[in-house]
């Protein structure tokens, strides 16, 4: 009798582990999936941008920029031209 409940036992928990790991990979498919589509999304909305570095080395440092394409939400109907930021890469002396 006791070994038979053992058994039972043993039975359930393997299946709730084995249910618990089905649980997971799906959580991890669906994660998968919405990474995916967040990059794909972000690398389509960066090839929009067309601005060369000819662009952005004639603006004075002190200017504001204009004229250049920027992202825009997706939203709107008409384009906005949020403030860009431009980071500096070179190092302090």
């Amino acid at each position: 009798m006791i070994c038979e409940q053992r058994n039972i036992i043993c039975e359930l928990r393997d299946d709730a582990i084995q249910q618990l790991f089905e649980e997971l990979r799906q959580a991890l498919d669906q994660i998968d999936a919405l990474v995916y589509n967040l990059v794909f999304t972000a690398l389509a909305q960066l090839s929009l941008i067309r601005v060369s570095y000819a662009d952005v080395a004639r603006i004075p440092p002190s200017s504001q920029p204009s004229g250049l394409h920027t992202l825009s939400s997706p939203n709107t109907t008409s384009p906005t031209l949020p403030t860009p930021c431009f980071i500096q890469s070179t190092h302090p002396e």
